[in-house]
């Protein structure tokens, strides 16, 4: 059952979300699509030794993201739906954070939004999933999207993304988690951010391990895979 926070208005449940009509297709496309070459054959399923668990999807809203990153998007949400695994996300119906949530609502999943309330007052969030927990600040929603997560996965975004995904590592930095961070480097699209970690590790801001702290790859799918695996090594 869907739950809201504090009694706030979110709108007709039923109400498909903005980027659900836009891209209607996506998930058709993207159930055609090729799987890249270096994708191993998936199970359908999480691996019996690994309940569902809860991810944290950190991404953009622009209602002018390219189809190539709202397909990603949308093909995550698939996976974490799939796999029984909860989508934990910004609360957004537009661009990428709208496709990701779609994409796991449409496979089954849980999802559960965290977002500001003068976003709700703005009527930029999702009418369609089960949970929404309103904040008063941003920090408030990092904090939220922390608490929650047991991983994360870094799709495009912009300014709010970026920080997300800096606070998430400074906080591993200092020993205050060891979750699994993937960036989901789609078009390259994290390739100045990862140059910028290597130039830090060169001229001695940070050790050579703060390369660890992440993982890079190009593939939705094997960015829940890479998830998967680190939370069943944690659990071995």
């Amino acid at each position: 059952m869907r739950r809201i926070h504090e009694g706030t208005p979110t709108g007709n449940p039923g109400e498909r979300s903005e980027t659900r009509r836009a891209f209607r297709s996506i998930g058709r496309s993207a159930r055609k699509s090729r799987t890249p070459a270096r994708q191993e054959p998936r199970a359908t399923a999480p691996p019996a030794s690994l309940r569902p668990v809860r991810i944290a999807v950190f991404c953009g809203s622009s209602r002018k993201s390219p189809k190539a990153l709202l397909e990603s998007a949308w093909i995550v949400g698939q996976e974490l739906g799939r796999r029984r695994h909860t989508l934990i996300y910004g609360g957004g119906r537009t661009g990428l954070m709208g496709a990701v949530a779609d994409g796991t609502l449409a496979a089954g999943g849980v999802v559960h939004g965290i977002i500001l309330r003068e976003f709700i007052d703005m009527d930029v969030h999702h009418p369609g999933i089960d949970e929404l927990t309103p904040v008063d600040d941003m920090r408030s929603r990092k904090a939220g999207l922390d608490e929650r997560a047991d991983a994360f996965i870094a799709l495009p975004g912009g300014y709010g993304t970026l920080e997300e995904i800096t606070e998430i590592l400074s906080f591993r930095k200092l020993g205050h988690h060891h979750r699994t961070v993937v960036l989901l480097n789609v078009d390259s699209f994290y390739d100045g951010l990862i140059r910028q970690i290597e130039r830090g590790v060169a001229e001695c801001f940070d050790d050579s391990d703060a390369l660890d702290y992440f993982r890079v790859t190009e593939d939705p799918r094997d960015a829940v895979d890479l998830c998967e695996t680190s939370l069943n090594a944690a659990r071995d």
